[in-house]
């Protein structure tokens, strides 16, 4: 239900890209978000453990494969690190301030497009 309230908000910005790399202690997450209106999820990484306390650690990409398909958006999340709560904690955070500038109010109704900008 809640991404079903992010979509409605978000409908008019597609397609739009976003990315970040969030860093973390010795781990690093590079995300990157196309709001497509086309689903995928890419999930590169590896935990060093298969638990953070009751958490199974597969239960992290299996939630971006989730909201990829709630969302419509192809997100790819590349992360490495030696510590499992980091290298989640890094992929949950950088997609979280992937989507921020989606979200940002601005001063115009126009929406963030690159259309007409690449050569």
């Amino acid at each position: 239900a809640t991404t079903e309230i992010y979509t409605l908000s978000l409908h008019d910005a597609l397609p739009i890209c976003y990315g970040f790399i969030m860093p973390m202690d010795e781990t690093q997450a590079k995300v990157a978000i196309d709001l497509s209106g086309r689903p995928a999820a890419v999930f590169k990484g590896t935990f060093p453990t298969d638990h953070i306390g009751e958490f199974p650690v597969e239960m992290c990409p299996h939630f971006f494969e989730s909201l990829a398909q709630s969302l419509g958006a192809a997100i790819h999340i590349d992360v490495q690190g030696d510590n499992s709560h980091h290298i989640v904690e890094a992929c949950f955070k950088g997609v979280g301030r992937a989507l921020r500038p989606a979200f940002a109010k601005t001063d115009t109704l126009e929406m963030p497009s690159t259309k007409g900008m690449l050569a």
